[in-house]
C-alpha cells in the first residue's frame, strides 16, 4: 500500500516566464480547504490492487510581505478503501477505533503535521520554508508527508500569462527536489468565462523516489504520462477545481528484488475558500 501511494503524482505547476494577469491576492488569516478524491488501479504483475482515497487539507495564510504570502499546509482528514492481492483494508481518520489499525499506525502523527511554504504573489512560485519532523519520518510516504503537502499547495494557485489567448499553449518544467521527480507540462488556455479560465495540460513525470520503510531502503523509478484540466479565478489566482489523470510505469527496488507496476490514477480536487 505504501509503495502504491508513493507513485501517485498529481502536482500542478504554478509559474511561467511572461507577464501575468493580476497577482495572487489573499488575506492574512484566510483558509482554503483542499478536498481530494483519488482512485487508482495498479497491475502489480502478480495481481491487481484498487484503492479509493479521500482526503482534506487545510491551507492557511499566516503572514505576508511585499513579495510573498506565508502559508501552512496540514492534513485534517483521510479515508481509504483498498482491495487487492486477496486483501481488503479500510481506514477513516475520524473513527477512533481505526487509530490503532495497520494504516493508522503507518500514518502516525501525520494528521498533526504542518508544513510551511512561501507563495510568490506575482508568479505563484512555491518555495518550502520548513518541514516538520513527523513529515521526515517516512510513514505513509507521499500520501502522509511532504509529497502530499507539495501536491495540494502547488495545485491551489495558478497565474496565467497575460499574453495568452484562447487556444494558446506554453511549456513548464517543474523539478521537485523533495521527491526526485521532474514534471514537464504543456498548458493550453481552453476558455475564459468572465474571470474564470479553464486550462488543460499534458506532460510527463519522470525520476526516482527513495524512502525508508520499516528500516529498509526502497527506490522507485517512475515514468508517467500526466494530463488534466482545471479552473482558475483570474482575479486572485486561486484554483477552483482540478481533474488529473496519471498513466504510469514504476520499477520498485527493495531488498535486492525488483517489481514492475503499471498504474492508472484519477483525482478530482476542489478548493473552498473560508
Amino acid at each position: 500500500m505504501k509503495k502504491l501511494l508513493a507513485i501517485v503524482l498529481i502536482a500542478c505547476s504554478t509559474a511561467s516566464q511572461a507577464q501575468y494577469f493580476q497577482p495572487i491576492q489573499l488575506k492574512k488569516g484566510q483558509q482554503i480547504i483542499c478536498a481530494t478524491s483519488l482512485n487508482t488501479d495498479t497491475d502489480m504483475g502478480m495481481g491487481t490492487m484498487k484503492s479509493n482515497v479521500g482526503s482534506k487539507q487545510n491551507i492557511r495564510v499566516i503572514d505576508e510581505n511585499e513579495k510573498s504570502y506565508i502559508l501552512t499546509v496540514g492534513l485534517s482528514s483521510i479515508k481509504m478503501d483498498m482491495d487487492g492481492m486477496g486483501q481488503q483494508m479500510s481506514y477513516d481518520s475520524e473513527k477512533p477505533e481505526d487509530k490503532n489499525s495497520q494504516i493508522g499506525a503507518s500514518l502516525g502523527d501525520k494528521l498533526t503535521t504542518v508544513d510551511t511554504f512561501s507563495l510568490d504573489k506575482k508568479t505563484g512560485l512555491i518555495t518550502k520554508i520548513s518541514q516538520s519532523k513527523e513529515a521526515e519520518s517516512g510513514g505513509m510516504g507521499m500520501m502522509g508527508g511532504d509529497g502530499n503537502a507539495n501536491q495540494s499547495i502547488n495545485a491551489a494557485f495558478f497565474v496565467v500569462p497575460m499574453s495568452k489567448k484562447i487556444g494558446d499553449t506554453w511549456n513548464y518544467t517543474d523539478s521537485l527536489q523533495t521527491t526526485g521527480i521532474t514534471t514537464t507540462k504543456t498548458f493550453t488556455l481552453v476558455s475564459r468565462d468572465k474571470n474564470i479560465a479553464t486550462i488543460s495540460y499534458t506532460g510527463k513525470s519522470m525520476g526516482t523516489v527513495t524512502s525508508e520503510v520499516q528500516g529498509m531502503s526502497m527506490s522507485a523509478n517512475i515514468d508517467s504520462k500526466v494530463s488534466g484540466e482545471f479552473q482558475v479565478n483570474l482575479e486572485n489566482g486561486t484554483v477552483l477545481k482540478t481533474t488529473d489523470d496519471v498513466d504510469g510505469t514504476t520499477t520498485m527496488d527493495m531488498m535486492g528484488q525488483t517489481m514492475n507496476m503499471n498504474t492508472k490514477a484519477k483525482s478530482i480536487t476542489s478548493f473552498t475558500q473560508q
